[in-house]
């Protein structure tokens, strides 16, 4: 689960998501040499491009799933809590 800003650069507007992904050291790597460009979704990315970059693949629904699952009960009572704190969609 994570707690972020969805676009810090412009505004405070905060989100919470299921988000199971895999991370994976790419030195000087660009999304462009993998062929993301501006897709979203399930495509793999990279985040600070540059000799400390990394690239990230989100895991598939059946996954996400499987977590909102199991942290069902701990979901609820954290969205009772603050609404911030409720899954976005």
């Amino acid at each position: 689960m994570l707690r972020t800003y969805w676009n810090p650069e412009e505004n405070d507007s905060v989100g919470t998501l299921n988000g199971p992904h895999v991370m994976y050291y790419a030195p000087n790597v660009s999304s462009e040499d993998i062929g993301a460009g501006k897709l979203a979704g399930m495509y793999p990315f990279v985040i600070m491009p540059g000799r400390h970059g990394y690239m990230i693949q989100f895991i598939g629904v059946t996954e996400r799933a499987g977590v909102n699952k199991e942290y069902e009960e701990m979901l609820a009572r954290l969205c009772k809590i603050k609404a911030v704190w409720c899954l976005s969609l």
